[in-house]
């Protein structure tokens, strides 16, 4: 799976459901719902430091500070 992938590339077919650790299981999750969040965490964080030109660049990631275009593979595990 190199490169650009979707859900329906995966063989959920194989999906063996008691090989899943069902701890593991929730600390995907629970990263998952982090990071699908990530982008509007980012923008509240740059609006809040919007006088602080570095830490809006930091914060967001991006040279313009506008959090826009954090990671959104979060959204396959809620």
């Amino acid at each position: 799976m190199a490169g650009q992938w979707t859900l329906d590339d995966i063989p959920w077919d194989q999906f063996d459901r008691s090989k899943v650790d069902d701890d593991i299981a929730r600390v995907v999750r629970a990263a998952a719902m982090v990071e699908s969040n990530a982008s509007d965490y980012a923008i509240y964080l740059c609006n809040v430091f919007k006088d602080d030109p570095d830490r809006v660049k930091t914060q967001s990631g991006f040279p313009d500070g506008s959090g826009r275009g954090t990671f959104g593979h979060g959204t396959y595990f809620r």
